[in-house]
């Protein structure tokens, strides 16, 4: 009877659990489907691109022979779904799915954790509620990022490690260096972490035998007891097991056994050098975008480098990483102490409430969110109600310490880099753990003296986490929000609303070419939609304006110089436009394939040209090239073929 009793109530005390995954789940899922309705939700940018790009690049065997520049495990989780013949419509879908169920993963790991801290249901209750609800790790779900998923391996280690607390298991100490070693491989940010916790937990073993029995659970059960020693060693072994594996990749990559990205050394100088401010990788150039995202980091400390060393120096990537581990220390020698003031200033926005630019704005894009725009939650809030708790809650003190020793190795690995949003919200769900012991304080039992130090904790850390000191909310980035709108916008044909951004953007900073090049990209589809739908081109000071702006451009734009190759046609200067386009044939491909149809279209193929359209596969030829190459052979082309060459005829027809 007594068993019959406690299944029931077992079953009773899970169901408002399981009512919180599903709404959690609801929740996720429904922001997922609003944002891949987006432009920006169809067509990733920047990081979100270029982990496309790797996959499909692990999925297709086409990649680049050289180590990996940045951590492969979630491309190469993405690239499963690309092998079984996914269209590349379904790719960032793919994603977001392998984003939800990391997502779902981390909410049944944070519940676990908040019963072993606290022992208490409502408190197992309280802190997955608190993560379900967190806007800022909802936000993170819809791009192919690897944030969702390296914060489930880490909680998943965190677990095992409190399984090896409790048993002294070896198989959970494997488990918890194997675990934690994915985490670290999937964002090398963890690295900090992934070595930390043995130590902890030897610290934490050495701690048991010298005090004997500890009673770190509830009054009336049994304590634990000492556990060996030498298990702890397994979690090494289960660290050693996925590097060696990430090694053996990219030994069959690149012929080099190397664990780590090759990243690592520029982005330590770029976060801590004289003037940075560590808040996010802020670039000094502009990198123009072709059809392939490049990583602006990379190609800036190319820049740089052979800007010191020379155009000839070489490009062996040993050499390029040694010479920014030189500039660093050198940076650490000439001034250690604005070194370490730098550091102190990323400690501190680490700990404010404001959520820095990774990519995109938080709060930019929150305002689009129908299902973020009032979600109250975010960090300060998180924050500030864990303090107290480390005061007043004494549950299982040993798992806290745990808990703790990961958070603070964590944040000490991103004041050494960037302390952005996104590189910040791993720490979240440890702390919407601890925020569960909310549901479980003893008030009348904590005295006077502990309710001040926790409410004074609580107080100082408000005013840290809510304070505007050290400019921690400059530079402004929403420019960058609306260009990343805006060329989404472009990529999904909302073409007006790609100009409604650009000028939001050309507003901000009139400077900014990316912002023009937009506006004329945008403008350009809009005047061949016209075209095709009606028949009329621009003319007169229409014509005249949009050459001009153009031509602003052309030399920044390989893009735009196509563009305006086509304005000097419809404005008669069809010399000037044949040979515009005949200087990009040799571009990249799709400015290449458009110019070349341009001068197949209008006459005939130089040599050049004609050795430009040879060395282009007839596998990767866009549709326009093809039907304008069948045309001037004479060749039948099918329906469809016959629609692209009326529009083709419409757009290069003489004037």
């Amino acid at each position: 009877m007594e068993e019959v009793k406690s299944t029931g109530s077992e079953t009773r005390g899970r169901r408002p659990l399981a009512i919180i995954f599903l709404f959690g789940f609801a929740y996720a899922a429904f922001y997922c489907l609003w944002y891949a309705g987006t432009p920006m939700g169809a067509h990733p940018v920047l990081d979100g691109k270029e982990n496309l790009q790797l996959a499909w690049g692990i999925a297709d065997g086409i990649l680049a022979n050289e180590p990996f520049y940045r951590a492969p495990v979630y491309p190469l989780a993405i690239s499963l779904g690309m092998g079984l013949g996914l269209p590349e419509f379904l790719w960032p879908d793919f994603a977001r799915l392998i984003n939800l169920v990391a997502w779902l993963t981390s909410l049944w790991l944070v519940s676990r954790l908040a019963m072993e801290l606290w022992c208490n249901e409502r408190a197992a209750l309280l802190a997955t509620g608190v993560w379900a609800l967190y806007p800022v790790g909802l936000f993170f779900l819809g791009d192919p990022l690897d944030i969702t998923l390296s914060i489930a391996l880490l909680l998943g280690g965190l677990d095992r490690a409190t399984a090896f607390l409790r048993t002294a298991s070896p198989q959970s100490a494997l488990a918890t260096g194997f675990l934690l070693a994915l985490a670290a491989l999937t964002r090398p940010q963890m690295w900090s972490v992934a070595l930390a916790i043995p130590i902890i937990l030897a610290v934490l073993a050495i701690s048991f035998h010298r005090q004997g029995d500890v009673d770190i659970i509830q009054p009336g059960e049994k304590p634990l007891k000492p556990p060996p020693r030498w298990p702890v060693v397994l979690t090494l072994v289960g660290l050693a097991l996925p590097s060696m594996m990430m090694g053996a990749f990219n030994k069959k990559v690149s012929g080099e056994f190397v664990i780590m990205p090759t990243q690592g050394p520029f982005n330590l100088w770029a976060a801590n050098k004289p003037g940075a401010h560590g808040k996010y990788f802020a670039q000094e150039i502009e990198v123009y975008q072709n059809d392939e995202h490049e990583n602006p980091a990379r190609v800036e400390s190319i820049y740089h480098y052979r800007k010191d060393r020379g155009a000839d120096a070489s490009m062996d990537w040993n050499e390029l990483n040694d010479y920014w581990r030189q500039r660093t220390r050198e940076m650490i020698i000439a001034d250690p102490v604005g070194f370490l003031g730098r550091l102190a200033r990323k400690g501190y926005y680490l700990l404010n409430n404001y959520e820095q630019y990774n990519n995109k704005t938080y709060f930019v894009h929150k305002a689009l969110s129908p299902q973020l725009r009032f979600n109250f939650l975010g960090w300060g809030l998180l924050l500030t109600t864990t303090a107290p708790l480390l005061i007043w809650g004494r549950k299982n003190p040993l798992l806290l310490m745990l808990i703790l020793g990961t958070a603070v190795a964590y944040a000490a690995g991103l004041i050494l880099t960037y302390v952005s949003a996104r590189f910040r919200l791993p720490l979240a769900p440890m702390l919407a753990v601890i925020v569960g012991g909310w549901a479980t304080l003893p008030w009348r039992e904590l005295g006077r003296k502990r309710l001040v130090g926790g409410g004074g904790l609580m107080l100082l850390v408000g005013v840290l986490s809510f304070s505007s000191l050290f400019a921690v909310r400059e530079p402004k980035t929403e420019i960058q929000d609306y260009l990343l709108l805006g060329y989404a916008a472009l990529e999904a044909g909302q073409d007006h609303d790609a100009i409604q951004w650009a000028e939001r953007a050309i507003t901000e900073d009139y400077s900014r070419l990316a912002a023009r090049e937009l506006r004329v990209v945008a403008q350009y589809n809009l005047s061949l939609a016209q075209l095709i739908e009606k028949g009329s081109r621009p003319s007169g000071l229409e014509l005249e304006a949009q050459l001009n702006a153009a031509q602003q451009l052309s030399n920044y734009s390989p893009r735009v110089n196509y563009i305006t190759g086509v304005y000097e046609w419809w404005h008669g200067d069809s010399d000037a436009a044949r040979q515009r386009w005949l200087m990009l044939v040799n571009q990249p491909n799709s400015v290449a394939q458009s110019s070349l149809t341009g001068l197949i279209m209008t006459g005939p193929l130089t040599t050049e040209a004609s050795a430009a359209l040879a060395r282009i596969p007839e596998t990767v030829r866009q549709n326009t090239l093809e039907v304008a190459l069948a045309h001037a052979q004479k060749k039948p082309l099918n329906d469809a073929g016959y629609e692209i060459l009326k529009q083709l005829e419409a757009v290069y027809a003489a004037p």
